[in-house]
């Protein structure tokens, strides 16, 4: 991961909460939640998509957190 998201101290925000506070109960986080509509996102946008190599695909959940961060700094405004 890059220096930039491992500097990021961003809160645990529950997408999908479920009422009860323990930590194995407060569903995905919002981080997460974005990460992972960023790199649907972007899979689904590739006519062929190439990831077929463990670079191309780390690379893939890099930008898709480096996204996601950007868009966790954008809901405090």
């Amino acid at each position: 991961m890059s220096a930039h998201i491992d500097s990021i101290k961003i809160p645990l925000l529950s997408a999908f909460p479920n009422g009860n506070k323990t930590p194995e109960n407060m569903g995905l986080s919002m981080r997460d939640y974005f990460a992972a509509k960023a790199m649907q996102g972007e899979i689904a946008s590739q006519l062929e998509p190439d990831y077929s190599s463990e670079i191309k695909i780390k690379m893939l959940a890099e930008w898709a957190y480096w996204l996601a961060d950007a868009m966790m700094e954008a809901r405090k405004k």
